[in-house]
């Protein structure tokens, strides 16, 4: 990764797959884009850059420092690979986030999915820490107890805590009128959700990235053209 590939990442701007920040100072500011990619199709952030503005700020943010991110609040742990690029006595910091095969991924015991840019946590949650959970006191946490998320992953239509401690909220009824709405007519969109439900435009979204979440939907398309279908 050079400076000029920066260049034409900037030229490209962002996408569905594609994030700038230009300032990161706390783990927040970072943490849910790393799960929301990773439960995404993975992709990449740059830090450091107004991609609106074309103005380099640079950044401090290492690759250990986000080692230790990941290590201290992501679950189940993944890799990220990062490279700081220099460029007039600053540096930006490319990260390359894989697509992540045992999702849901947790940031902080919330689960996070990217949708239209913007990572938003859903109701699936780690209620307790796990043993092997990664923390400031056990940072060696091992990954060989981690159970697969199919066994931390509740069923969707219950609402009860499992034996690992992760909670999902039951269904809603406008979210299984949704169902029913994708079965018959093959799709739904946030302004076909908004009319049916009544709804503002911010409920349907977060109903709509839920069911996502929940892997009974997937999304397709991005920005205003993003659709929902079953998924098969």
């Amino acid at each position: 990764m050079k400076w000029a590939d920066v260049l034409e990442k900037i030229r490209e701007g962002e996408g569905k797959n594609r994030k700038f920040l230009k300032r990161v100072e706390y783990e927040d500011d970072l943490g849910p884009y790393l799960i929301g990619m990773a439960s995404s199709g993975g992709g990449e952030i740059i830090i450091g850059i107004d991609v609106h503005s074309y103005h380099l700020y640079g950044t401090s943010i290492t690759q250990q420092w986000v080692d230790t991110l990941m290590r201290t609040h992501c679950y189940p742990s993944f890799s990220v690979s990062a490279r700081a690029i220099e460029k007039d006595d600053k540096h930006v910091l490319y990260l390359h986030i894989p697509d992540g095969k045992q999702t849901p991924y947790f940031y902080k015991k919330a689960a996070y999915m990217m949708v239209e840019g913007i990572p938003t946590a859903s109701g699936a949650y780690l209620e307790t820490d796990f043993p092997f959970y990664h923390s400031p006191s056990n940072p060696e946490g091992s990954d060989s107890d981690i159970p697969s998320p199919e066994t931390i992953f509740l069923n969707s239509k219950k609402d009860s805590f499992n034996e690992n401690g992760v909670v999902q909220t039951a269904l809603s009824p406008r979210q299984l009128q949704a169902i029913d709405y994708v079965e018959k007519h093959h799709q739904i969109q946030n302004k076909i959700y908004r009319k049916i439900m009544g709804v503002s435009h911010k409920t349907a979204h977060l109903e709509l990235v839920d069911l996502v979440i929940r892997q009974i939907f997937i999304s397709k398309g991005a920005g205003r053209s993003t659709r929902y279908v079953l998924n098969a």
